[in-house]
């Protein structure tokens, strides 16, 4: 069925211990890469710093691109964006991208990305493309509640969005989260493939950064044409 070659293909790409919630195969294992250099930072140390000199001062360095899967697929980001190499799992083909401004890099001006937030690009293995040969069939699998594992690893999740764009699929959706007072962050997750190999690519809001659900539905869209730019004829 798709949802089981879905299943499977995301399962690939699963680094295990460490994952963050909501982001299935997010790989950062505790006190490593940009998801938290801010908690391994000594208060004395990061006291005055901007995040960006906090992550330059933790020596944590972007890098434009990052080959995934022995070279199977080139990982690239939207303008402003990295990779970082300490949270990834390349061999896995999970990538974390977050602004080079964060990861102690140069962007343009040398600040944040405009549109600031975490990036997680999973690849799958051979064969596992689908989107361009079913992508109706994913849309309606991720219309209903069998879809929504293929969103999140524990949290609850209402799907607000459903579109099929040329041959990606986009989806949007909110986590319901413990915290009954707090309104929930927009989330996008998008499906397509690049080869004969499924890629997906999620996007978590960074803390103190608003986002609308347009911005990163636009975000969304930049990271695949990245992608597909990186990997001609993918």
């Amino acid at each position: 069925t798709i949802a089981g070659a879905a299943m499977v293909a995301l399962a690939s790409c699963e680094s295990g211990p460490g994952a963050i919630p909501g982001s299935a195969g997010f790989a950062t294992t505790p006190g490593t890469g940009a998801a938290s250099a801010i908690d391994r930072a000594p208060p004395e140390r990061s006291a005055g710093l901007g995040l960006g000199g906090l992550f330059a001062a933790l020596g944590l360095r972007g890098q434009p691109r990052l080959p995934v899967l022995g070279g199977a697929v080139m990982v690239a980001g939207p303008p402003g964006y990295c990779a970082d190499p300490r949270a990834s799992r390349p061999s896995n083909g999970v990538v974390v991208l977050a602004s080079c401004g964060r990861l102690g890099g140069q962007t343009n001006g040398g600040g944040l990305s405009a549109m600031d937030a975490l990036l997680t690009v999973q690849v799958g293995g051979p064969g596992s493309a689908m989107v361009a040969s079913a992508g109706p069939d994913l849309v309606s699998l991720l219309e209903g509640p069998e879809g929504r594992a293929l969103l999140t690893e524990s949290e609850p999740v209402t799907v607000t969005s459903v579109d099929l764009s040329g041959d990606v699929v986009f989806v949007g959706f909110t986590e319901a989260g413990a915290d009954s007072n707090r309104v929930p962050p927009p989330l996008w997750r998008a499906f397509f493939d690049i080869s004969d190999r499924l890629v997906t690519v999620s996007i978590r809001p960074i803390e103190g950064a608003v986002l609308s659900s347009a911005d990163e539905r636009r975000l969304m869209g930049q990271a695949v044409a990245a992608l597909r730019q990186a990997n001609p004829g993918g």
